[in-house]
């Protein structure tokens, strides 16, 4: 019961911003004891500048993801210690086995039978956008100056024995989109975070 106790406490307090206040949404509630905006400065970074649109940008993308990779941790942590049956010897950490995890789970546990599809579907966008969060956050910038596209980032990949490399794109015409679909992926994470734990049969 101590996993799911914890569970649940982090659940609340994940969703005490999340969840009641909107604004959390777009990182605008972080600070909402402070009468003005909250302002980390950077030196040498021109307010307006493409530069720090880029720093906007990423950092938006890494603190959304953080959201919604913390609920299917909540997610994870219930299906374990939630439902009757085998439990996992050791609680996934990688995104990849949270992943299969889940997708072995649910199946498997008769309470979630009805939102099945709804969690194949999170699972599925979550593999869709994890490569690019990861090549963001893993990859470096090839120049402070943007092309006409955006800005683009060189990733080093490795098989073991030798290092390849390749380019990644930041594209401004496609953040909207990919912001739009993280900001989804991080409030149907939450809402399927309830569902399992209402549906848990301690939950009754």
């Amino acid at each position: 019961q101590q996993g799911l106790s914890a569970a649940r406490e982090a659940h609340d307090e994940f969703t005490r911003c999340f969840a009641a206040d909107k604004r959390c949404s777009l990182g605008l509630a972080f600070a909402p004891h402070l009468k003005g905006p909250l302002m980390f400065k950077l030196p040498g970074v021109e307010s307006g500048s493409a530069l720090e649109s880029l720093f906007i940008a990423v950092g938006f993308i890494v603190v959304q993801w953080g959201q919604a990779e913390q609920a299917l941790d909540l997610i994870v942590s219930m299906l374990s210690h939630g439902y009757p049956g085998k439990k996992a010897k050791r609680l996934p950490v990688m995104l990849e086995t949270k992943i299969a995890f889940v997708r072995k789970s649910i199946p498997a546990t008769p309470e979630l039978t009805r939102t099945a599809g709804d969690f194949e579907a999170l699972l599925k966008e979550f593999e869709a956008l994890a490569p690019l969060r990861h090549d963001l956050v893993h990859g470096a910038i090839t120049s402070i100056t943007p092309t006409s596209r955006g800005f683009t980032f060189l990733k080093l990949d490795s098989d073991k024995e030798f290092n390849s490399t390749r380019l990644v794109l930041l594209s401004d015409s496609e953040f909207p989109s990919l912001r739009r679909r993280i900001l989804r992926l991080a409030k149907e994470a939450n809402r399927l975070t309830r569902v399992a734990m209402e549906s848990s049969p301690h939950a009754k």
